[in-house]
């Protein structure tokens, strides 16, 4: 200022005055003030019918430039009628949104950014979730911001379905979150009484149904403050009385007239106490519920959503190595044990079952993410509540829900295995198998539990049905699993003492472990044969470097790399037959028929297939058959099993 002068100062502050007074652009100064009443109220800018005719074949007019819904006229019935695709649905929904938003500059201007999409963005997208989240953990009301409007949430709930259904995630996240953002998710008895909100009352007989609830509120509020002041007249009375304002006799003639007008008043304080409580009972609880269900449902789509993304930025974040010089295989491409401040899932889902713990689903998920954990006690907590919760919701179960409460009895029966529980396990398994239609799934299993009840639970007569079952659905099954079935039911026939079905079952085992033998024989055979294939093919590349002879080395080796991988399948499903049981009680079963030779045959062969103990054992077996044999005097058998 001081090299402008001194006289030229009062213009400059006239001139800046005349600047801060004129208007800013419009949008600049655009903030949201409802006390002034600058905007609409949502049922003021879309009407519940216009929100109705979206589920009908009624098409509503939008605006090519805007997108915006042009309000509905019977006369004039916008875009005729047809039925409406995927993207019909949603724009008619977001026009009548557009219209609502089009009176707020800023909002607009960022509702319009959303809409245009974006790839999904860890910060941005997992921000608003946060935030919604934080808003909804640590506030004491969670719509303080934005105010409540059951026609936005419905418009907003609707859109977060259909993009959800088209499979875009980041748009449904959106839309969900900012439904929430609208939705009162208190639902108290005040909030269903509130004459404000009922303008945005969207269900049949919504209106009726509140009506007649305030009635019997206002009925007994009425009452009580009758029987009150009643009580009140009553001790006046006794007041002035004692202050000798009255006398006796007035006083007890003036005393029977109040108390029977206090009983009175009282019987029809009963009257609408009992009005009352139908009333809450037909109107307001049905709402109560149907509410919560609904918000828990949101806060769970909403949890499978965040799971999603969640697991699409995990492998997005995924690179695959091709390069020779470090190794190969996928990648990480950040620390994963440093990014575990984001549960999203299961936050919400916390949320959804706080807002309705008898919701199934949400407990179903709570109790996969406890088994995911690693937390088996209160994941087989949350499984035996969501079983409790399904069956006490409804007895008539669908295909699809018996198929989920059979894959959770099976979940139940595993942790409870697995934490020593083997007798709840073994109730669950049953209830698996007699609960679930898919055949599929009770073939993978049936097996299981023969080998479940013989080995774990010692229960061999169920063994011996779940081996038939297998048996007879499985006739040409796997050489080790009908060698171990077939022993497993000779346990039951030994136990019963049928001698003559446990020996066929053995003999039946015994021949699917020799011929397993015979195949483990055969292919050791292959392979040293073709080990001095290649050893000739070797010498011969020694000399020589013909494309013809280093081919067929290559075909060699990799034809010996197959063999070599199937004895070791062919090992492993010999080392898991009981194969010195079987022998044993075969050799027994023979010296008690009095046929030595046989006995003789399976002690020998025990001795070539059985460990150190089992080898000396037979030794000693055999040298008691063979004096058996020459002086024909039974000598008692000596037990190893």
């Amino acid at each position: 200022m001081r090299f402008l002068g001194k006289k030229y100062l009062p213009g400059l502050l006239l001139a800046l005055i005349f600047i801060l007074s004129l208007p800013l652009p419009a949008g600049e100064d655009d903030g949201r003030d409802d006390a002034k009443g600058l905007y609409l109220y949502p049922y003021e800018v879309i009407r519940p019918e216009e929100i109705s005719l979206l589920d009908t074949a009624t098409r509503l007019k939008i605006a090519p430039d805007s997108g915006i819904a042009i309000p509905y006229n019977p006369a004039e019935p916008g875009e005729g009628e047809g039925d409406k695709d995927l993207s019909t649905k949603i724009s008619e929904a977001d026009g009548l949104l557009r219209r609502y938003y089009s009176q707020f500059l800023n909002e607009k201007r960022i509702w319009e950014d959303k809409n245009r999409g974006s790839k999904f963005s860890t910060k941005n997208e997992q921000n608003e979730v946060r935030l919604l989240i934080d808003a909804f953990m640590n506030t004491k009301a969670e719509t303080e911001i934005i105010r409540d409007s059951e026609i936005v949430y419905n418009l907003h709930k609707r859109l977060a379905e259909l993009y959800d259904e088209k499979k875009d995630i980041q748009q449904a996240i959106r839309h969900y979150t900012t439904a929430l953002r609208y939705r009162d998710l208190s639902h108290t008895e005040e909030k269903f009484l509130d004459e404000q909100s009922w303008k945005e009352v969207l269900e049949p007989n919504g209106i009726q149904a509140r009506q007649n609830h305030k009635l019997a509120f206002d009925r007994r509020k009425k009452a009580i403050e009758e029987v009150e002041d009643a009580k009140r007249i009553i001790h006046k009375l006794g007041s002035d009385f004692s202050l000798n304002k009255i006398s006796y006799r007035a006083y007890q003639e003036e005393k029977k007239s109040k108390e029977l007008d206090l009983t009175r008043k009282k019987n029809l304080l009963d009257d609408a106490e009992k009005s009352y409580q139908a009333s809450l009972a037909q109107n307001y609880e049905p709402y109560r519920k149907l509410k919560s269900r609904e918000d828990a449902e949101n806060f769970y789509r909403l949890a499978q959503l965040v799971r999603k993304s969640e697991d699409a930025n995990k492998e997005r974040l995924k690179i695959v190595n091709k390069s020779t010089l470090v190794g190969r295989g996928i990648f990480i491409l950040f620390d994963y044990k440093r990014n575990t401040d984001f549960f999203a899932y299961e936050y919400l889902l916390e949320k959804s079952y706080r807002i309705d713990p008898s919701f199934p689903e949400a407990i179903n998920e709570v109790a996969k993410q406890f088994k995911v954990d690693g937390k088996k006690i209160k994941s087989i907590d949350y499984f035996e509540k969501y079983i409790a919760l399904k069956l006490a919701e409804n007895q008539n179960l669908s295909d699809e829900d018996k198929e989920n409460l059979a894959d959770t009895y099976l979940n139940l029966a595993i942790l409870n295995s697995d934490i020593k529980r083997k007798v709840i396990a073994a109730d669950y398994y049953e209830k698996f198998f007699s609960t679930t239609q898919d055949t599929n799934k009770k073939e993978a299993i049936v097996y299981e539990l023969g080998r479940f009840y013989e080995k774990i639970i010692g229960d061999l007569d169920k063994s011996k049905t779940y081996y038939e079952q297998w048996l007879n659905d499985n006739p040409q099954g796997s050489q080790e699993k009908v060698a171990i079935a077939n022993y497993g039911i000779s346990l039951a026939h030994k136990r019963d003492k049928r001698m003559d079905r446990e020996e066929e079952k053995l003999l039946l085992a015994y021949e699917q472990n020799k011929s397993l033998d015979d195949k483990i024989s055969s292919s050791k055979a292959t392979i040293t044969k073709l080990e001095r294939d290649i050893l000739k093919y070797k010498k011969e590349l020694l000399l020589t470097t013909q494309d013809d002879a280093l081919a067929q080395f290559r075909i060699l080796n990799i034809q010996l790399d197959d063999l070599k991988i199937e004895l070791d399948r062919l090992l492993t499903q010999s080392k898991s037959i009981p194969q010195s049981r079987i022998l044993l009680r075969l050799a027994e079963i023979q010296e008690t028929k009095r046929d030595f030779e046989s006995a003789k045959k399976f002690y020998r062969e025990l001795v070539e297939s059985g460990n150190e103990v089992e080898a000396n054992f037979s030794l000693k077996s055999l040298e008691r058959v063979e004096k058996t044999q020459s002086d024909g005097f039974i000598r008692p058998a000596e037990k190893l099993y």
